[in-house]
């Protein structure tokens, strides 16, 4: 199953969350979607998610920071989704957005700072991994210190988000909301950006 990370699952209710993540809202209730955020909670240093109804449809996460290859974190996303439809290693400053910088914003909130974009500008590496069903689209980037296993440190985040349903009912919800890279989540736990265009997948 490719639609569940870190116990954060598609089409699960507010309620069904809130006592393990202790949810905040972002925006103003009945929007369309209620963003609400979490932070710190056991290995999860944010998280950011969409419900539309009461229902989980997309979720953003980032782990904490952790002495490890990439490919460690790897093989542990390959136990629990299988082998990805899509790989790619980035390396030598490559400062491009990617979905990897990208997490969700609300209309009509201030703009945040960029401690978020910074520490992960601190990574010189990164690999981009992706899973796709006829429902779900799950994206993971690595962002790792060096490829000497020595003195490598790994930071992993996900994005999972369930693209038929977006899709099915984008003409009724509007754009699906997704910040900029600017987005400070690490950092900032009430600014939310002015909204960009809806995702977009990790390869050209």
């Amino acid at each position: 199953m490719i639609d569940e990370f870190h116990g954060i699952r598609l089409n699960a209710t507010l309620a069904g969350l809130q006592h393990r993540y202790n949810l905040r809202l972002q925006n103003t209730r009945g929007m369309v979607p209620e963003i609400y955020e979490a932070t710190r909670v056991g290995d999860v240093e944010n998280a950011m998610l969409h419900f539309y109804n009461n229902s989980l449809k997309e979720f953003w996460v980032d782990m904490h920071e952790r002495r490890m290859v990439p490919d460690h974190i790897e093989k542990e996303l390959q136990a629990q989704f299988g082998e990805p439809k899509e790989r790619g290693v980035r390396s030598g400053g490559q400062n491009d957005a990617g979905l990897g910088l990208k997490l969700p914003s609300a209309e009509g909130a201030t703009q945040p700072g960029t401690g978020r974009e910074k520490k992960l500008a601190g990574f010189p590496y990164r690999m981009d991994v992706a899973w796709a069903d006829d429902e779900t689209r799950t994206e993971a980037t690595i962002y790792y210190t060096s490829t000497e296993s020595a003195t490598c440190s790994s930071l992993l985040t996900i994005h999972v988000s369930a693209t038929h349903w977006l899709d099915s009912n984008r003409p009724g919800i509007g754009s699906v909301a997704s910040a900029s890279p600017s987005t400070n989540t690490l950092d900032q736990s009430n600014g939310l950006p002015a909204p960009a265009e809806a995702p977009k997948r990790l390869f050209p």
